[in-house]
């Protein structure tokens, strides 16, 4: 019978200042799971808010605007008017101290960023027809920078495993808005620099609008089950998931998870039931 050798670990270094980097070593399937970090963008009226208090509670909706018209049914939902573009530094901190909240809302981000620029500029309101002349190229970049690291810190609250989901008007991007462009392309409204960071940081990038109810009908055609859709009365509330060569769209998942290019009455269930492979 052949001699079983016992197998003994040899134990991780560890530096003078504590745990080092190997000893951080894990298999992938034993990464704690992080909240899901989410940018819905979309037109008005098209269900932004409504998706986003789905989502596990309680929920904190912080807002540049009130849109709880649309909400005030809802158990779990907290709301706090910003009047400043540090109130989301506080309410990041105090969500993270507190550890109540399972989700944090930005309604809207360019609302968010309306506040900080007036504050660089030093002005009460914006015009309401915004200009690139309107502000010199620093105030811009000011603005940018101070709404990213804002941001930043926000989306943080992922590893603390809260949801963190940022709401957005939508907007069109010319090759002109953003160099690196062959063709136009639909965004979260706000500032090039803004979007072309926010879009690679969230894991979960979606786009809500209308459209016009169908119905399906299973039927047979020459010896064949072909499934007829009809169109009828009524519109239908969705949210764009699958990759398009216009619309900014991602929805991060291991290789191989079924995608469906639409979610009809998207929830967070729906969402998390396609993330978790159910």
């Amino acid at each position: 019978m052949p001699k079983v050798t016992k197998q003994i670990a040899r134990p991780l270094k560890r530096t003078a200042r504590g745990v080092g980097v190997v000893d951080r070593i894990l298999p992938v399937d034993e990464v704690p799971k992080k909240g899901l970090t989410v940018n819905v963008y979309g037109r008005s009226g098209t269900g932004k808010t409504t998706l986003a208090c789905t989502f596990p509670k309680p929920l904190l909706l912080a807002g540049s605007e009130d849109g709880t018209q649309s909400v005030r049914n809802v158990d779990g939902v907290d709301f706090v008017m910003l009047t400043a573009s540090s109130d989301l530094s506080v309410l990041t901190d105090y969500a993270r101290d507190e550890g109540r909240y399972k989700t944090v809302v930005l309604d809207t981000l360019g609302g968010y960023y309306d506040l900080a620029l007036k504050e660089v500029l030093g002005i009460e309101d914006l015009p309401a027809t915004k200009s690139w002349g309107m502000a010199k190229r620093e105030d811009w970049m000011q603005a940018n920078t101070q709404v990213i690291e804002r941001l930043k810190a926000l989306m943080g609250l992922a590893v603390e495993g809260v949801n963190v989901v940022i709401l957005a008007q939508e907007r069109d991007f010319t090759p002109e808005d953003r160099g690196d462009l062959l063709m136009p392309f639909v965004a979260s409204a706000a500032t090039p620099g803004v979007v072309g960071w926010l879009n690679p940081e969230c894991n979960y990038l979606v786009q809500t609008f209308l459209r016009q109810r169908v119905t399906e009908q299973r039927k047979k055609v020459a010896g064949k089950t072909v499934t007829i859709r009809s169109k009828t009365e009524g519109v239908e509330y969705c949210i764009r998931t699958g990759p398009s060569p216009i619309y900014a769209v991602k929805f991060r998942l291991p290789k191989g998870t079924p995608l469906p290019d639409v979610i009809v009455d998207p929830s967070y269930q729906k969402i998390i039931n396609i993330v978790e492979g159910r």
